[in-house]
């Protein structure tokens, strides 16, 4: 029973080991500080010093431990900034805070303590005497006190004492200045402080330059302030009374933002212009930063200013311009050479901040750079030798103590011949025929990105270079591309060729180049496709006898192999309209329009043909022009003809002879009332007869005769002619017969009564 409850016993501490929860906690750190420096011990008012020393982290130190830096109360950060703390071996040990309102700087450990031991570095920062507590020049203690706020406790930095020198104010007639301050990472921010004296000045503009390379203004930090300018306690002007005025005033900014100039106008009372200068790289601690402003009143200068600000990086550091670069030159036989002339470019603008030559030992030095990156490029080899590649110096080139970088450069000796060659290439032009010095290529040094040459094909489309001249061994790699012109219709060859000329030194004093592309690789092929364009074809239909209808005839479009293209109908004002002929290429076409006889009744159909060529032209330009030609005759011509209808006319004719009256078979006598039917068509063959309808001839005896006449058209065989008396060339209408039948009876019954009455 014991040995059970041991081994429960036994359990429940092996459980509750498994169970259990570590909490670990931030513990702070004290780290060892030696080798301090104090840079420089003399200072002005607003102006800083710098303080360095070396520092050991202990072995007990993990992730998420903290030092805490305190400043005595006389001093402060000059800014509030983060940034991080670096071992020997430019690893992060830390991650560092300072702060203006406590006066500590916190130190963060990052996980590196936990993976190294005996963890050292090098801490830089920068600090100034705060003049709110330190009103006039005096000695101020230069301590640092590590976790503890203790002035006595404090760590000696440098000779321990920082001369200052006080404020010194500002004159009286000071009327206009400007200064600046590092405000954030690679940022400056400056003031412009304008008319102290409060004078009545017309016609004010400010203008302002930036005079360093990779800088610019920074749109929307413009802040224009009014007010009036008075003296405080430490002789410095200060603006009170102030109000926000920017929204009055328009800043005129420069298309590279590296100027600007604003109009007050009129003023009576004090301005303040501030704003923000941002660069393109990151600015170096104690970098020099020009910034340039002018006040004028109409066309009389009243005053500028020359602004250069130290820019301080996030540790406060401002090493500045201390460091220098030092060279030797030797051949390959490590013999030293003289008269090599170097300029030395700043990387990260460009900017030729100095040269070098050397002397008969063989070396030069420069002095007054930033711990930067440089690049040293040969300008003038010694006599007899050939310039080297250019030579890359790291800030890391740069030792923390000596602070001088040394670069040893060897020169090859000169060939007695150089070697040229020239680079070609073959430009091809797919749709249409290449025109001379149409296309335009580049000829560019890879390793410098510059461009050497610019030329344009041939009408053949060899592409040639300039020739290439090589004074030392080596590989060189050039880059060939097509510039693409932006032309009408051209699809460019986007593709770029790197060619190589390796240069050797043959051993007969002869430099020997060979490409290892040539004209028959290096190609660039472009496609050339004009604009489609479009064309309508049309014809003009005409029919005689009715009215065209709309949609009354069917036409049709065929090609030259007589393909069937189209088939419309033409709109009731006779217009016959195809649909658009989409054409790609340049060359003639051939239709033919025809229309489809469909066999209407009535109807006698065009046989008519039209061919119309279309000819395609390309203007060259990435565009086809259509000219389409109609032969004179484009119009189809049908005949509408009326149905033909037979219709029998009957005539009535009274003739009067004193002998008996003789007619043809195809005469009817009758004596009863006459039927008159009008003729339509009257037709006269052979013998010349006069054929009269309703034709009345009076003689002594009156005698009715009624005849049928049958006439045809002119379709019909002609009709023989009827004989009749000779006609007497009078003719009348029925009603003529009429009346005189009435009158001869009114005469008769009148001659009646007459001779009753006798």
């Amino acid at each position: 029973m014991a040995r059970l409850r041991k081994l429960f016993a036994i359990l429940l501490v092996f459980l509750g080991g498994i169970f259990s929860t570590q909490i670990v906690s931030a513990d702070t750190v004290n780290i060892t500080v030696s080798n301090t420096k104090l840079t420089p011990e003399k200072i002005g008012y607003k102006q800083s010093t710098e303080f360095s020393f070396d520092f050991a982290v202990p072995e007990s130190a993990k992730e998420g431990d903290t030092t805490i830096l305190s400043l005595p109360n006389e001093l402060n950060f000059q800014r509030i900034a983060s940034f991080d703390v670096y071992s020997d071996d430019g690893q992060v040990v830390a991650k560092a805070v300072a702060d203006t309102s406590t006066k500590k700087l916190t130190l963060t450990y990052t996980n590196y303590v936990d993976k190294n031991n005996d963890t050292t570095g090098k801490m830089t920062f920068n600090v100034v005497v705060d003049s709110d507590v330190v009103k006039s020049a005096q000695d101020v203690s230069a301590t640092l006190m590590v976790n503890t706020t203790d002035p006595s406790a404090g760590i000696v930095i440098g000779s321990g004492t920082i001369h200052y020198l006080g404020p010194v104010g500002e004159p009286d007639t000071l009327n206009f200045w400007k200064y600046g301050i590092t405000s954030a990472k690679n940022t400056i921010t400056y003031f412009i402080s304008i008319n102290t004296a409060r004078e009545n000045v017309s016609d004010v503009v400010i203008a302002d330059v930036i005079k360093s390379p990779g800088l610019e203004y920074v749109e929307g930090s413009f802040k224009i302030s009014e007010g009036d300018f008075v003296k405080n306690d430490l002789n410095y002007w200060v603006l009170q009374n102030r109000s926000d005025v920017t929204a009055n005033y328009n800043v005129e900014l420069s298309n590279d933002k590296t100027s600007f100039k604003v109009n007050l106008g009129n003023i009576s009372r004090g301005f303040s212009i501030s704003y923000r200068v941002k660069a393109n790289y990151n600015l170096v601690g104690g970098e020099r930063v020009e910034n340039y402003a002018s006040y004028s009143s109409g066309t009389t200068q009243k005053g500028e200013d020359k602004e250069v600000t130290g820019y301080q990086d996030a540790s406060g550091s401002a090493n500045g311009y201390n460091y220098s670069l030092g060279i030797k030159k030797v051949n390959e036989e490590g013999v030293a050479l003289a008269g090599a002339e170097f300029t030395v470019i700043r990387k990260a603008t460009g900017q030729v901040v100095g040269t070098l030559t050397t002397g008969v030992d063989g070396t030069a030095t420069i002095a007054g750079l930033l711990r930067d990156e440089y690049i040293l490029r040969e300008v003038t080899p010694p006599s007899g030798y050939v310039a080297g590649a250019d030579v890359v110096v790291n800030p890391a080139d740069f030792d923390s103590t000596s602070k001088i970088a040394s670069k040893t450069i060897v020169n090859k000796k000169k060939p007695s011949e150089p070697a040229k060659v020239v680079l070609k290439a073959t430009k091809i032009l797919e749709g249409r025929a290449l025109a001379d010095q149409e296309f335009e290529f580049k000829l560019i040094d890879k390793a410098k990105r510059e461009v050497i040459d610019t030329v344009k094909n041939d009408a053949t489309g060899l592409v040639s270079f300039k020739e290439l001249t090589f004074n030392a061994p080596g590989n060189y790699t050039y880059t060939v591309n097509e510039v693409n012109g932006g032309a009408e219709g051209i699809q460019y060859d986007s593709v770029e060729y790197d060619v190589t000329v390796t240069v050797t030194d043959a051993g007969n004093g002869q430099l020997v180049a060979i490409v290892d592309k040539d004209e028959s690789v290096v190609k660039f092929t472009n496609k050339y496709t004009p604009t489609p364009v479009k064309a309508t074809l049309e014809v003009t239909k005409v029919l005689s006898g009715r009215p065209l209808k709309n949609g009354e005839f069917n036409f049709v479009l065929k090609d030259e192999n007589g393909a069937v293209v189209e088939t419309v109908q033409n709109d009731k004002d006779g217009k016959v309209k195809f649909s658009e002929l989409l054409f790609k290429k340049a060359d003639t076409y051939n239709y033919t329009i025809v229309e489809l006889n469909d066999g209407k009744v009535n109807v006698t159909y065009d046989d008519l043909e039209v061919k119309v060529k279309v000819t395609i032209s390309d203007n060259g330009k990435g565009k086809l022009i259509a000219t389409v030609e109609y032969p004179q005759d484009a119009e189809f011509n049908n005949k509408y003809v009326e149905p033909t209808t037979t219709t029998t006319t009957t005539t009535t004719t009274t003739t009067t002879t004193e002998e008996p009256t003789t007619t043809t078979s195809e005469t009817t006598t009758t004596t009863e009332e006459p039927t008159t039917t009008t003729s339509e068509t009257t037709t006269t063959t052979e013998e010349p007869t006069t054929t009269t309808s309703e034709t009345t001839t009076t003689t002594e005896e009156p005698t009715t005769t009624t005849s049928e006449t049958t006439t045809t058209t002119s379709e019909e065989p002609p009709v023989k002619p009827k004989r009749v008396l000779p006609s007497t060339g009078d003719t009348s209408t029925i009603w003529t017969t009429l009346l005189g039948l009435a009158i001869l009876l009114a005469s008769g019954l009148g001659f009646y009564f007459h001779k009753k009455k006798v």
